[in-house]
C-alpha cells in the first residue's frame, strides 16, 4: 500500500506499483545530481520488490518513499538510499514533514468521525451515569457503606482486599480427622489447622475504584466532549490535533472501564453481599 499526501492535504492510497507508475509526473530514472529534492509526498510498503528510481541506485526494494523534485518529476526511493544518495539533512527533514502532514490528515479524519458520533456518545454517558442502575447512585451507595455503613476496621480490610483482588473469605478450621492430618503433612502443611472458604465478596474491585466513576464519566468524557463540540477541527494546530486525537482514542476504553466499575458496584451492593461482609467481618 502506498499513501500519498497530495498538495491539497488529503491522503491518497495507491495499492500497486502500476498505479504509481501511471502518475503523470512519475519517472523511473532520476539523476539525484541533476535535481533537488522538493518534498516527500508518499510512503509505501509493496510486494514484489521494485528497483529504486534513482539512476545511481536502482536497488530492488519494497519499502520506501515517493519523492518530488524541483523539476516537477516524482520517483520512488528506498528507505535507505534516500539518505545515502540525496542530501541527508534535507531528506530526513522531508520525511519528518511528510509524517507530520500525514498524521495531521489522519487526526482530522479521526476527530471528524468522533464529532459525528458525539451526540450519541454523550447520551450514552448520561445513561450510564444517571440511568435506573446509574453510576451516580451506585457510587453514592458504595461511598455510604465505605464511610458510615461499615466500621473503620472493616473498611480498611476491604480496601486491602480490593487492592490485592482478594475476594474469598476463609476461616481457620481445626483438623480432627487423622487422614486429613496425614494429607496436610504430606503437602508440607505440618499444622493441625486448615483454611476453609466460607464465602466470596462480590464486586470487591468497587471498593477501591468506585470514586473513579465520576472522574471517568463526568470529567474525562462528558466535560471534555462539551469542550470538543465547540472546536473547529480544520483550524486546530498540529499539537492540538495530536492531543485531541489521543483523548478520542481513549473514549472506548474509558467507557468500557466505567461500565465495568459500575457493574462491580452493583454486585457489591447486593443485599446478600452486604450481609456476608457484616457477618464475616471478623474473618476479613
Amino acid at each position: 500500500m502506498i499513501v500519498l499526501n497530495e498538495e491539497g492535504g488529503g491522503l491518497v492510497e495507491v495499492s500497486s506499483w502500476d498505479e504509481l507508475f501511471e502518475r503523470p509526473h512519475y519517472k523511473s530514472d532520476v539523476d539525484p545530481k541533476q535535481v533537488k529534492l522538493k518534498d516527500i509526498i508518499g510512503v509505501y510498503t509493496l510486494n514484489p520488490k521494485h528497483k529504486c528510481g534513482l539512476s545511481n541506485c536502482h536497488t530492488p526494494h519494497h519499502k520506501g518513499y515517493i519523492a518530488s523534485f524541483d523539476c516537477g518529476s516524482e520517483t520512488n526511493i528506498g528507505h535507505v538510499c534516500g539518505s545515502k544518495y540525496l542530501e541527508g539533512v534535507s531528506f530526513e527533514t522531508a520525511k519528518r514533514d511528510f509524517k507530520r502532514r500525514s498524521n495531521a490528515v489522519r487526526y482530522r479524519e479521526n476527530l471528524s468521525e468522533v464529532m459525528h458520533q458525539l451526540d450519541g456518545r454523550m447520551a450514552q454517558i448520561n445513561d450510564i451515569w444517571m440511568g435506573q442502575t446509574g453510576a451516580e447512585k451506585r457510587q453514592g451507595f458504595v461511598h455510604g457503606w465505605m464511610t458510615t455503613g461499615f466500621d473503620q476496621t472493616t473498611v480498611n480490610r476491604l480496601l486491602e482486599r480490593s487492592k490485592r483482588g482478594e475476594s474469598v473469605i476463609y476461616q481457620s478450621k481445626t483438623i480432627t480427622d487423622e487422614d486429613e492430618k496425614d494429607i496436610a503433612e504430606l503437602v508440607g502443611g505440618g499444622s493441625s489447622f486448615s483454611n476453609e472458604a466460607v464465602g466470596v465478596i462480590s464486586g470487591i474491585r468497587a471498593v477501591k475504584d468506585y470514586k473513579r466513576l465520576r472522574l471517568i464519566l463526568q470529567e474525562q468524557l462528558y466535560s471534555q466532549m462539551l469542550a470538543f463540540s465547540q472546536l473547529d477541527i480544520e483550524s486546530l494546530t498540529f499539537d492540538d490535533l495530536s492531543r485531541w486525537s489521543k483523548w478520542a482514542n481513549k473514549i472506548e476504553h474509558r467507557l468500557a472501564e466505567a461500565k465495568e466499575i459500575n457493574e462491580e458496584c452493583g454486585r457489591f451492593l447486593r443485599q446478600d453481599n452486604i450481609q456476608l461482609i457484616q457477618a464475616s467481618k471478623h474473618l476479613l
